[in-house]
């Protein structure tokens, strides 16, 4: 059976890095992959638990997660972009949370 791969935005939701991050440490070879023949980077899941402890496993820190970007037009979106920027909480701002993920 072949190794799990991962993609560079896998990656990065694995690690909380912006997948950018993800494809500089595959072209800096900080962290091991191969490159596809269309040029896409995949990273085997062996060279990912490299950089985790023991125990965890990477497969559980996706869970939850879609390999699409949030709307921006999503006010929940929107409230934790600015408190990051500006080092609010998102309750500070007000907005409800209606439960969604």
């Amino acid at each position: 059976m072949t190794e799990k791969m991962y993609t560079t935005t896998e990656v990065g939701l694995i690690f909380r890095v912006a997948p950018k991050h993800a494809l500089f440490w595959c072209h800096e070879k900080i962290i091991a992959a191969v490159k596809t023949p269309g040029g896409h980077w995949r990273v085997p899941k062996s060279a990912v638990q490299r950089f985790l402890p023991p125990d965890l496993d990477p497969d559980a820190l996706l869970v939850g997660h879609t390999n699409f970007l949030p709307s921006s037009r999503d006010p929940r979106y929107r409230a934790a972009v600015n408190a990051y920027c500006y080092e609010v909480t998102v309750e500070q701002m007000g907005v409800p949370d209606d439960g969604a993920e």
